[in-house]
Formats: C-alpha cells, structure tokens, sequence
C-alpha cells in the first residue's frame, strides 16, 4: 500500500470521511505552484468549498497558498506523491508531464469522501460550481473533448459513439470508482496511452460517464461558452503567452490575487522637455494619483536639456539627457523635426528598459504637459488590458477644433461616429493611441517599442508601438471615464492656474 505524506490539516484524509461537503483535488508540479494560487483565489472567490486536497511531490513552500486558504477559511491538505511515483513504472523517469497527470490515477485512495471534483492547475472558476458538483453521476462527469486528433479513439481501442471527456475537469463518484485504482495503475505501466491517464479513464468509465455542458470546461477546443463557469487554458497559457484567448480572464484574477495578497510595481515616467511651472502641475497631479493598497508605484524621468527641473525630483528619479537638437514651439504649435522625435524614441525605449529590468508589471507613460485625474491609474487598471490609454483633448493648431490622442486608422484617421463617442465615458477599441497609456510588461517582453518601423512612414513613435502591438496582437483601448488636461500651450497653463489649477480642473 502506498505511504500517504500531507501536510496542511491536522487529521489524514485517508481516514476522513465527509457528507455533502465540496471537495477539490488538484494536481501540479512544483513549479506551478505560484499558478495554483491564483486558481484557488478565483475558485474561493466564487465558491463555498469544504476542503481542497493539492497533489505535489517534494517539500514545497506553501506559505502563500496557506494565505489564500486562511483567508478564505477553507480546509487543504497538501499530498506528497513522491511514493506513488514509485508505483508508476511503465513511464519513462524525465517524463514529467506522464507522472503529473499520471497522479490523478489515485485520487480514489487519497481523498476518501464520496465525491471530489478534479480541476487542473490551469484552471480558473469564474462562477458558481455548485450546481456541476451536485450532478448526479455513477462514475465521471465532465465535458466532451473536443481537441483530440481524428483517429484517437481507435487508437485507444474505444468505440467512435462512445463519449470521450476532457479530464481537466472531472467530477468523481469516488464510492463506485475507488476499487478500479489497482487496474488504473496496472493499465498505466503495461500500455502506452498517448493521452495517459484520460485514456485510461474514458476507457473505463465511457459506459457510465455523464456529459455536462461545455460551460463548466470552457477552453480554445470547445470555444469559450457565454455562461462560463470553468475557463481551461489547454495549450499555451496565460502566464506565458497574453495573446492566448480568454487572457483577460486570467489577468483579471491575477491582479485580484496580487491585490489580495501580493504587490504590483508600477513605473511612472516620460522625458521631460518642459517649462518649470508646467512641470511642477504635472508632478502635483501624479502625486495626487489613487492608487489600491498593494499596489507601489516608482517614477522615473529622462530630463531632456532641462536640468533645472531636478529639483522637483528625488535624485533617483530622474537622469539628465543633453543633445544639441534644437526643440520649438508658440501660441501656434509644436515644431517637431525628425531628430526630435529620434530623442524621444530613444528616451522611451529606454524607458521601456527600465521598466523591464526593475521588474516592473507596469509601465504608465504620462507626458509631461499632462494633468491626470487622481482616478486615473486605479481606472486603467481596472480596464484590465495589456495596453490602456486615457483620452485628452488637443488643439494641435490654434484654429482647429480638439482631438484626442486616439485614431482608428493610419494616424489620425476616424470613423465617422468616433470622436463623438469618445466624448462618451466608456472603453473603447481603438487602432492608435499613445501619451498617457498603462503598458503591461508582456508587452514590451512580446518585443513591442517606440522604434521607427522601416516600411512604414513615420508620423511619430506611437504610432510605431500602436502598429507594432497590433501586429503582436496586442488590442488597443481608450478610457474616457477621466479625461487628462492637456497643457499644451502657455497661453493654457496661465488659464489653468489663473482658474484654481488642479483642483479646480477636476472639482
């Protein structure tokens, strides 16, 4: 018989018995650990649940999960599987994925209650489950698999009208299957099953097995249900890839989880070319900003050929920049000439090193002639986006009526409703944007920069990101909840604090 090792509960499971009770099993190799912790905080989020039962090997630091479960009162015992690997001798010893699933094989022994519901680590509940663990089954219960290769059931020996379940997330009648684990295990070292242990168990179970909707499995095979219940990240995973679908579901409970019980590192920056007294608004708004809890928020700026403006900054807040480029503007414009904008493209590249090797989650451009309302950071990073931009309005001419930093097409092209629209608190799509904008750094390590792009015509640098994003298959969105006040003229700053500055702008 195998030696059970656990740690979390004070009593073994093996000798636990439960009635009613939500049970959870879950199986994880220790590097995915700090993975299983955002599943159990969006799981207990959204579920009373009993008891969870967590299947590793090796001595693990469970202090964070045991956070999650303390928080939540909820009930875990840890199993370590280290003896039961023993057993599986018909694997290959570096096959690690075969062992991992492979351990699912033995929830039966482990848990003795009458029902458990298996979920995989790369899961996320974002509802209730209670109806799904309340179904009636005699064996298994789950959804339909709908990304196995054509041919796989006869490969497997099993009937074509025979159903074949997804075992990422199975419900266990664990009285009427317990005694099948010796003939699982011997199935297990005696023949190679390409899917491992959900061979094993669709091939046993397929005559008494019960189908639920997709809704409760929800994942790229079977297309993401409306109702969704359960989102299943087969294939590649968000915390490796943010263009996977239903990204924004793992990022949402994410930054809940580090909100809870962790800590989000933002940088704040731009280069800075600037009058003083438009500099010295700028910092009092960006004081001024809201922010949550565990949330830290760092500065940095690039002082282009402004030095003086040091002493508004901490001295790890700033590095001067000097060139010999000269930098123009009136009551009329802005007179932006290439190597302007090479300077700025570099300073904010730059930036975007800084924002990587500080290990930042977060970066937030802010132009230096922008007056944010203190709303603005918490806003954006509610949107829950890779990349979000906050609107403000420009008369780029004196004569012209005021755009936004946002276009639909090319550079400032617009469809024909969208400035109207904008004008609307909202969040919406956008093709280009730019200047005051929240950057996930999965954006930056996608390789997306403010570099000029050689075969396009090159009408600023965030027009180069915004193209480049999309071409990364990053989407573009503009929050328009808390408009920026713009400062781009002398002439507007002298009204700005001639009618109560900051306050005034935003009361």
């Amino acid at each position: 018989m195998w030696a059970l090792h656990y740690r979390g509960c004070n009593r073994s499971p093996l000798f636990e018995v439960g009635g009613n009770e939500v049970n959870i099993v879950t199986v994880f190799s220790p590097d995915w650990l700090k993975y299983v912790q955002i599943e159990m905080f969006a799981l207990l989020s959204n579920n009373k649940v009993d008891k969870v039962y967590l299947l590793s090997d090796g001595e693990q630091d469970l202090s964070e999960i045991d956070k999650i479960f303390k928080h939540f009162k909820t009930k875990y015992v840890y199993v370590d599987m280290t003896e039961f690997a023993k057993s599986l001798t018909g694997i290959d010893a570096k096959n690690t994925f075969a062992r991992y699933t492979l351990y699912r094989l033995f929830i039966p022994y482990i848990v003795q209650e009458s029902k458990v519901l298996y979920l995989d680590a790369d899961t996320v509940v974002v509802g209730k489950i209670d109806d799904f663990y309340n179904t009636e089954v005699e064996t298994m219960a789950g959804c339909i698999d709908a990304g196995i290769l054509p041919g796989h059931k006869q490969q497997i020996g099993l009937p074509e009208d025979k159903p074949y379940l997804n075992a990422g997330v199975i419900l266990l009648n664990l009285d009427n299957v317990r005694g099948m684990v010796d003939k699982w295990v011997e199935m297990a070292n005696t023949t190679s099953y390409p899917l491992y242990d959900q061979d094993i168990w669709n091939i046993t179970m397929c005559e008494s097995s019960k189908i639920v909707p997709c809704k409760y499995n929800s994942s790229l095979s079977t297309g993401f249900d409306e109702d969704v219940r359960i989102c299943h990240f087969t294939g590649f995973k968000p915390w490796y890839d943010t263009r996977v679908p239903n990204y924004s579901v793992w990022r949402k409970w994410e930054r809940l989880y580090k909100e809870t019980f962790g800590e989000t590192k933002i940088l704040i920056g731009a280069p800075v070319r600037q009058s003083e007294g438009v500099f010295k608004e700028y910092i009092k708004s960006l004081d001024n900003l809201e922010k949550p809890d565990n949330v830290t928020v760092d500065r940095f700026f690039y002082l282009h050929n402004s030095p003086d403006l040091a002493k508004h900054l901490k001295p790890n807040e700033y590095l001067n920049a000097t060139t010999e480029e000269e930098y123009k503007k009136d009551e009329n414009t802005h007179y932006w000439k290439s190597v302007n904008l090479q300077v700025v493209t570099c300073l904010k590249n730059e930036l975007i090193k800084r924002t990587l090797e500080g290990g930042y989650d977060y970066f937030m451009l802010v132009d230096s002639d922008l007056m944010l309302h203190p709303k603005t950071l918490i806003t954006l990073l509610e949107a829950n986006k890779p990349i979000t931009a906050e609107v403000f309005w420009t008369r780029w001419q004196a004569d012209e009526e005021p755009t936004p930093n946002a276009w639909d097409l090319d550079h400032f092209t617009f469809y024909e409703n969208s400035i109207d629209k904008w004008k609307n608190p909202g969040l919406y799509k956008v093709g280009g944007t730019g200047a005051c904008i929240l950057i996930h750094r999965s954006v930056f390590e996608a390789g997306v920069n403010y570099s000029p792009l050689y075969n396009v015509s090159f009408w600023g640098e965030d027009r180069s990101f915004s193209i480049r994003a999309t071409a990364h298959n990053y989407e573009l969105w503009l929050d328009t909840h808390y408009p920026a006040v713009h400062l781009y003229r002398e002439s507007e700053y002298q009204k700005y604090v001639e009618n109560g500055g900051y306050e005034a702008a935003f009361s």
